[in-house]
């Protein structure tokens, strides 16, 4: 009787680990499959934005383009406008300039970017405007004194 209890409990051991092991296989056979169809859908996604530079390259270039194309390209242009002026109010805010050339930040007093090398143009210092008074508040001590002799 203890024979068969252990040889009933083998058997019924041996068949869950062999369950054990199919279902652990395709897990991770599920696991490889869903990294590759991770690593097809960047693919893919990196070849629409690949596409859609290209596209959008040609509509800055001049192609004409279907209005559909050009409602994004010319919203496209709106929203690179936006982030440059953005990073440029960064870098001022940091007492930083940005090539022109590259995009690098540097020191606001360097006159060559320190990544690519390319001259940086200083910003010209706005002068101080001399306030001289209005024709009409100069007029006005003459109106006064007048209207002091008239009364």
């Amino acid at each position: 009787m203890g024979t068969d209890f252990f040889e009933s409990l083998g058997k019924t051991i041996s068949k869950t680990a062999e369950k054990v092991g199919k279902k652990a296989e395709e897990v991770v056979g599920v696991q490889k499959l869903r990294a590759q169809l991770a690593g097809t859908e960047r693919e893919i996604e990196k070849n629409c934005q690949d596409l859609g530079e290209i596209v959008y390259k040609r509509f800055v270039d001049g192609e004409v383009m279907s209005e559909e194309v050009a409602i994004v390209c010319d919203e496209i242009t709106r929203l690179r406008g936006q982030a440059a002026d953005l990073r440029e109010e960064i870098a001022a805010q940091r007492g930083e300039a940005i090539c022109p050339a590259c995009g690098a930040h540097g020191p606001k007093e360097a006159s060559f970017c320190m990544k690519c090398g390319a001259p940086i143009p200083k910003e010209e210092e706005p002068e101080e405007a001399h306030v001289t008074p209005a024709p009409e508040a100069q007029e006005e001590p003459e109106k006064a004194e007048e209207e002091d002799k008239e009364a």
